[in-house]
């Protein structure tokens, strides 16, 4: 049996460490093995699961996989949009420069989309005070547009 191994296929039950219990080493051979403290000779440790249940790990999933799903819908409807935006610039061009008009405005709004959400991420993370005030922003004016739509 190796050093440092138990006779059953568990994992080791010593820790390799340079010099024995008392502290001194040997320069013959510097590596002593030494049992972990409450490692017992037969007893193996009881494995814990990561979630206590499936049903645990199924609710955690659909939490998560949710909003993934509703923002990816959201940024969807948002493209659509700015492709309608695009297309109707480069409708009024001449056939002859339209496909560089609707790439460079694809690529406009790509570099927008991108530098905006690290400045807005940026901010939100720097001004503690931003979110609160952004989030009753939201609540206004989607109220406003609730209120419009009841209306008309």
């Amino acid at each position: 049996m190796p050093e440092g191994r138990s006779g059953g296929a568990g994992p080791p039950r010593f820790l390799m460490i340079g010099g024995d219990a008392e502290g001194s080493s040997s320069l013959v051979d510097p590596v002593k093995t030494v049992t972990t403290p409450g490692a017992a000779a037969d007893i193996e440790p009881a494995a814990r699961p990561l979630v206590a249940s499936k049903r645990l790990e199924v609710d955690m999933a659909k939490a998560i996989l949710f909003p993934m799903l509703v923002i990816a819908l959201t940024d969807v409807a948002l493209q659509l949009d700015n492709a309608l935006a695009i297309s109707s610039v480069a409708s009024g061009v001449p056939p002859s420069q339209r496909l560089l008009v609707l790439g460079g405005g694809v690529l406009v709004a790509a570099a927008c989309l991108f530098g905006f959400t690290l400045i807005g991420s940026t901010l939100i993370e720097r001004l503690t005070w931003l979110k609160p005030l952004a989030g009753a922003a939201l609540l206004i004016i989607g109220g406003q547009l609730i209120w419009s739509w009841f209306r008309s």
